[in-house]
């Protein structure tokens, strides 16, 4: 039975990241998405996409949820586990994930033919979502700016923005190296 099953996979679990999974259920199942979900007409879970926006330029990604609510809302739903402590904070998280969230909305839009989509991150640690809606028009200057990013990546033009996320950055060394390279040989035809 389900709680046999839900019982033997927590027993699995070391007891204060079981409390916390426990409490973060609980959260969820109170919480307006659980709500939604059990209402929405449609659900897919864990999509992968790809985006070609020019020739050997590829933007992967996975989506954790998309649901078509009950009033026929396209939603676009990103789970995040970050240790939030209240609202205030996860206003602000939502400047850090935007360009995410808004990138796969934009890949979405353009593949259903949507003129809008709701975008939510679910912060299993309030059981609380921030949300807004992305329109085709914002979508639009949003992929077009995107492209020109990818560009200036693509041709490295574009400068070193150091920050505390280079720390973690799985791309740090080679990011560094040719940093340093360029400068290096910049350095050279200056002389």
């Amino acid at each position: 039975t389900y709680d046999q099953e839900r019982s033997k996979i927590l027993s699995s679990i070391p007891e204060a990241s079981r409390k916390r999974l426990e409490k973060e259920l609980y959260l969820f199942a109170l919480s307006p998405l659980a709500s939604a979900l059990a209402n929405a007409s449609k659900i897919k879970r864990e999509l992968s996409f790809e985006w070609l926006p020019r020739e050997l330029l590829r933007v992967r990604g996975q989506i954790d949820l998309l649901y078509l609510s009950d009033v026929g809302e396209w939603n676009l739903v990103d789970y995040k586990t970050n240790r939030i402590t209240g609202r205030e904070e996860a206003d602000e998280r939502k400047k850090h994930y935007q360009l995410q969230l808004s990138t796969y909305g934009a890949v979405l839009m353009r593949a259903l033919s949507l003129p809008s989509l709701r975008c939510s991150l679910y912060f299993s640690t309030l059981g609380e979502s921030v949300s807004w809606v992305l329109e085709e028009k914002t979508a639009a200057r949003f992929e077009t700016s995107l492209r020109k990013t990818l560009e200036r990546i693509t041709e490295e033009k574009f400068p070193l923005n150091r920050g505390e996320i280079c720390e973690t950055c799985a791309f740090q060394k080679p990011c560094l190296e040719n940093f340093m390279v360029k400068s290096s040989h910049e350095t050279a035809a200056s002389v």
